[in-house]
């Protein structure tokens, strides 16, 4: 199966600080969803076979995701300080 294109550049937002929250839960969710994944005994052979690469690609969204969570808390944070400043 062929890697999904630089999913950094695909998921993004305009403005993070509005989906920080949301998205940290489903990160969460996902992150979870590849540990189930890799811990399931009992799915079919055809799902334990390509459970490597499942995940990968499943963490590979969730770490992409976290970047704008990660730009929308900084964000937050020097608005923040800004008011906190004035």
């Amino acid at each position: 199966m062929k890697p999904l294109a630089s999913l950094e550049r695909l998921i993004k937002a305009d403005e993070p600080e509005i989906y920080a929250e949301s998205l940290s839960y489903t990160v969460e969710a996902l992150i979870a969803t590849a540990r189930l994944a890799l811990d399931n005994e009992t799915s079919g052979s055809e799902l334990r076979d390509h459970a490597s690469y499942v995940v990968e690609e499943t963490l590979a969204v969730a770490q992409a995701l976290l970047g704008v969570v990660s730009v929308g808390i900084e964000d937050l944070q020097r608005e923040q300080r800004r008011k906190d400043a004035a």
